[in-house]
């Protein structure tokens, strides 16, 4: 996958982030941590070196856990970030 177009997938997940509404303490705490390895991402995808050190993902493999239910689009998207991330060795 091009940088534009993980940048662009990751805008998207930021922006169905901020559209998720009524969560408890811990699902915002769990978006929060998110929202920063969205941040590092969108950084990383931006540059031209993306890969770096690596991050870690456990916020978001724990968020497809916590909303494959209650959030399916921002599950759906998390995941295929999560797979093209797998894909490409980060």
């Amino acid at each position: 996958m091009e940088n534009k177009d993980l940048h662009k997938l990751l805008t998207e997940i930021h922006e169905e982030i901020n559209l998720t509404q009524a969560v408890d303490d811990d699902e915002g705490t769990l978006l929060r941590d998110i929202e920063k390895d969205i941040n590092e991402l969108l950084k990383r995808s931006s540059a031209r070196n993306p890969e770096g050190e690596a991050i870690s993902l456990h916020s978001l493999e724990q968020a497809v856990s916590r909303f494959e239910v209650t959030h399916t689009t921002l599950t759906a998207q998390i995941t295929k970030l999560l797979d093209i991330l797998s894909g490409s060795g980060i």
